[in-house]
């Protein structure tokens, strides 16, 4: 669990100084990484202040994301939704079709300012719940992660629209 937390701190804290000062190319290894994605450049448009990062709403209501990021979220979920209907176990096919359309998803991104920021806060952590399940090593452990992604596209809906 220690090990695990530890990687995960250096990541997000690999990423967030990306995004903090400027350097792209590392961003994007990152975000290439997870999402097989080498050609995107994510890290064009990053202007994230470091300071706690902590998932809120937007005076109470949602984050609106940009159009054209939607439909690679519901696909996604689509994607989960199906595996879960049907009892799949092809954790591996499945960790690929997610983080395809999360590249796309990362790909349409034109967001800007507290709302772009926010969504990176909850879109680091599901970068790594994707790359747990290309990682597991065994059924059950894949269904663990499949469980928190399912979690994690709930907490998406609750803090964006």
């Amino acid at each position: 669990m220690k090990k695990t937390f530890l990687i995960f701190a250096l990541a997000l804290g690999f990423v967030l100084y990306g995004c903090n000062n400027g350097t792209s190319k590392a961003v994007a290894e990152e975000v290439a990484e997870v999402t097989n994605d080498e050609d995107h450049d994510h890290g064009d448009h990053h202007e994230v202040e470091v300071k706690e990062r902590i998932l809120s709403l937007n005076n109470g209501q949602k984050w609106e994301i940009n159009k054209e990021m939607t439909p690679h979220v519901i696909a996604a979920e689509e994607v989960l939704a199906t595996y879960m209907e049907e009892g799949s176990t092809d954790y591996a096919q499945l960790a690929a079709d997610l983080k395809e359309e999360n590249a796309n998803l990362i790909r349409s991104c034109t967001m800007k300012g507290e709302s772009h920021d926010q969504l990176h806060v909850w879109l680091e952590p599901h970068i790594d719940l994707l790359g747990n399940l290309g990682n597991a090593g065994s059924v059950e452990e894949a269904t663990a992660v499949v469980d928190k992604i399912n979690q994690s596209f709930a907490t998406f809906h609750e803090y964006f629209e």
